[in-house]
């Protein structure tokens, strides 16, 4: 545990600011749990640490403090010194523990406020996305555009990207942020298996390396990575559907720190969100293909219906259905004569 000077007043203080932030076990055994009176430092027999080391910096003085406490939890202390020594009373004790007890409330109102802020933050970005998804059904790209603005807003890091595996075995780039990502992304498409992205989709979990260059097994394109651009921290969650992976959702900080079990959860969260947009973009495709597939049929069918004794209509029907469904440049119908010889019916084309 580890003790840091949060605020203070007077010489004396400013004259020993630099001895924190420091070991909680340089204070003694639950000296700043239970508060202490020292009458005067150089009369201790058995002086602390931290009282041998400011009194080193300054003449003799008094001290007195009281620990803050949150439900048996210590969070800190107030300390409170007088040049020359003169001790404290039992009053001045007992009005440093009122201010300690209050600075607690102070912490902890402070603490569910920036949480609460927090969560609202979480819930309105998580908000806007589903908004894009529900009023960009077809295109995926704003849908991964919000995604990292939220995330860079959220995460404290301007590198980010989100891949998608779309059933080739290649790992492709769909929307990226940051230098150091559009380095990494330089080298896809390439095979899934050789990325983390592949891990992640295999093991169905996230992958966190809060230092990469502390990792005992270190995949190539991290070791790659390091070689190239220094020590980092990443976290990338998966992209899931019906158990198949689709693809990943990664945050990169430079230099390393970590990201913590908050930060994984709501990264998960938008890389469902992500899948979300995937689905419908894929559904809406899906539909409007065979839509356009059986409206071509149909057209055709009412052309037959209509050029019953003459067949060159139907065949120039066909083929236009076929440029506009297959986007080919050149298309014909063939036919075999009496002699067994290809005749062409029809032709379409430049």
């Amino acid at each position: 545990d580890i003790v840091y000077l949060e605020a203070s007043r007077g010489a004396g203080f400013e004259k020993v600011r630099s001895l924190w932030p420091r070991p909680l076990s340089d204070y003694g055994p639950h000296a700043l749990r239970i508060g202490v009176n020292v009458p005067s430092a150089s009369a201790l027999v058995e002086p602390r640490i931290i009282v041998r080391e400011v009194l080193a910096l300054i003449d003799d003085y008094s001290a007195i403090s009281a620990p803050m406490l949150w439900e048996d939890r210590l969070v800190g202390s107030i300390a409170v010194t007088r040049q020359p020594p003169r001790p404290f009373t039992e009053k001045e004790h007992a009005l440093l523990t009122t201010f300690a007890n209050q600075a607690v409330i102070a912490i902890q109102n402070a603490r569910l406020f920036n949480e609460t802020q927090e969560a609202l933050e979480q819930q309105t970005a998580t908000a806007e996305v589903l908004k894009v998804i529900s009023s960009s059904v077809a295109d995926t790209a704003p849908v991964f555009e919000k995604i990292l603005d939220s995330c860079q807003r959220l995460f404290a890091t301007e590198q980010m990207a989100i891949y998608v595996a779309p059933g080739d075995g290649l790992l492709h780039v769909a929307a990226l942020r940051g230098a150091v990502i559009e380095a990494i992304t330089a080298s896809l498409p390439k095979p899934i298996g050789q990325t983390v992205t592949g891990l992640a989709l295999r093991e169905r979990r996230t992958v966190n390396i809060p230092d990469a260059a502390a990792m005992a097994d270190m995949p190539a394109t991290v070791r790659d990575l390091l070689s190239m651009k220094g020590n980092f921290s990443t976290l990338f969650a998966p992209m899931l559907w019906d158990d198949q992976g689709i693809g990943s959702i990664q945050l990169l900080r430079q230099p390393p720190a970590p990201f913590s079990d908050k930060e994984t959860s709501l990264l998960k969260t938008f890389a469902d969100q992500a899948v979300i947009a995937i689905q419908n973009a894929r559904l809406f495709n899906e539909t409007q293909e065979a839509l356009q597939q059986q409206k071509a049929a149909a057209e055709i069918l009412s052309v037959i219906s209509s050029s019953v004794s003459d067949t060159k209509p139907v065949f120039d029907k066909i083929l236009e259905s076929c440029q506009h469904l297959f986007g080919g440049d050149e298309m014909d119908v063939l036919l075999v004569d009496e002699q067994g010889q290809l005749q062409i019916a029809a032709y379409l084309g430049k």
